[in-house]
């Protein structure tokens, strides 16, 4: 993985979002930002990202890592308002900005998270091309996959921290 400055990086943020992921009965994907069957159910639904976590089981759709993060209580509460999309909105940002803004990270970074083979050095390990040739309806990258990943970048934010 790809060294980043994690000085910043919202350490209590990103184990609601590890946390979370940790539940039981997740449904995971992080395939797309949102798939066409999201944008069907879009017109009947008041919000897609909304105020209560229920909102994403129950419209029958999955949610990938920055989706979870939209349902911690920390985005709730922090969030300027409420907006209809089909990726998370956070303080006037969408998708990986506003992943980036809410755990204080580089939108590089967020989009190295969010985004399967975004670059070379890929977050998890997976180039572009494996991450596009993923079969229709399944995640190129695996739900303990990313909370591994997730709590490694917790435990290196952690050491880079204490050396401030």
């Amino acid at each position: 993985m790809k060294q980043y400055d994690l000085s910043t990086l919202r350490i209590p943020q990103l184990q609601e979002i590890i946390d979370k992921l940790s539940e039981p009965d997740i449904r995971f994907d992080i395939s797309d930002w949102y798939s066409s069957e999201i944008l069907e159910l879009q017109s009947s639904l008041v919000s897609l990202i909304s105020v209560s976590e229920t909102d994403i089981h129950t419209c029958g759709t999955t949610a990938c890592i920055a989706g979870y993060a939209a349902i911690t209580p920390s985005w709730i509460r922090e969030s300027r308002e409420n907006i209809n999309s089909q990726v998370p909105y956070y303080q006037g940002h969408l998708g990986p900005r506003a992943f980036a803004e809410f755990l204080h990270i580089s939108k590089d970074l967020a989009e190295s998270i969010t985004i399967p083979g975004y670059d070379d050095k890929d977050f998890y390990g997976i180039d572009e091309e494996t991450a596009d040739s993923t079969p229709e309806g399944e995640s190129p990258v695996s739900l303990d996959l990313a909370i591994q990943k997730l709590t490694e970048l917790r435990d290196e934010a952690i050491r880079q921290q204490a050396n401030l």
